[in-house]
């Protein structure tokens, strides 16, 4: 059989607000092949309708040897008019141009003669009167802008503080290469005892002794610089100083009971 196509309108009048649906049929022989045109609309129907495919096309056997191919479009009006037209571009159907007839629809911008508006069930309302201060909202008001102005003035006052910078203490790292750099041997060892007596400042040598040994090794020899004026060599000052920082990175130091 030669193909051919049908075109159905869901309603030939609406508003320019609504959609309208068009389905497309198109009947050949099985099995049918169907090749939409690009673009759908041709014509003045281009710029009037934005269409897309409302879900995918479906095939349906009539006879043993015929089957029907149905697809349907979503159209969106751009224009109103008393008849804007509705043209397909023509389909091919198993390598046959086939043509579909082409239909008109009545789009207005207003509701018919007959159909109830908005206004119909509620006409316009009244401008309200003028407000007038209610006398009972005077005193929640005035303590809301008592509290507000309480609230700014707190604000004010804590941005006028001078702004306390933090104190930054010197890390370990720090301390013990500004006693490295000391060039005086006597205050060497007096800043590398301060370092090693650190919680313990009560305790003789002797005493830190009997409970960290290895600390009270270095505090000996910052003593014989101290008291008995003994020499230190750049070699000792160097030990002293690689096990001090040992002893303080280890974490074993702390105050001795």
């Amino acid at each position: 059989m030669t193909p051919s196509g049908h075109l159905h309108l869901s309603q030939t009048t609406l508003r320019l607000s609504e959609p309208l649906t068009a389905t497309v049929m198109i009947e050949g022989n099985a099995p049918v092949s169907v090749t939409p045109p690009s673009p759908l609309l041709i014509g003045s129907s281009a710029q009037s309708w934005q269409i897309v495919p409302a879900g995918p096309p479906k095939v349906t056997v009539l006879l043993d040897s015929v089957e029907r191919w149905t697809q349907t479009y979503r159209l969106e009006p751009f224009v109103a008019g008393p008849a804007v037209p509705v043209e397909f571009a023509p389909f091919v159907v198993n390598g046959m141009p086939v043509e579909l007839p082409s239909e008109s629809v009545q789009i207005h911008t207003t509701l018919g003669d007959g159909v109830p508006t908005l206004r119909d069930f509620a006409g316009p309302e009244p401008l309200p009167d003028a407000i007038h201060p209610d006398a009972s909202l005077q005193g929640p008001l005035l303590a809301a802008g008592l509290g507000v102005l309480i609230l700014a003035a707190a604000v004010w006052h804590r941005l006028r503080q001078p702004q306390v910078k933090p104190v930054l203490l010197p890390t370990l790292d720090e301390r013990l290469l500004a006693v490295e750099r000391m060039t005086e041997p006597r205050q060497f060892v007096e800043e590398l005892a301060a370092l090693l007596r650190e919680g313990s400042e009560s305790r003789t040598t002797a005493e830190i002794a009997v409970a960290d040994p290895a600390r009270a090794a270095i505090l000996t020899r910052c003593d014989a610089v101290i008291f008995a004026a003994e020499p230190l060599t750049a070699e000792q000052r160097s030990a002293m100083l690689a096990e001090t920082r040992a002893l303080l990175v280890s974490g074993q130091l702390g105050p001795v009971p």
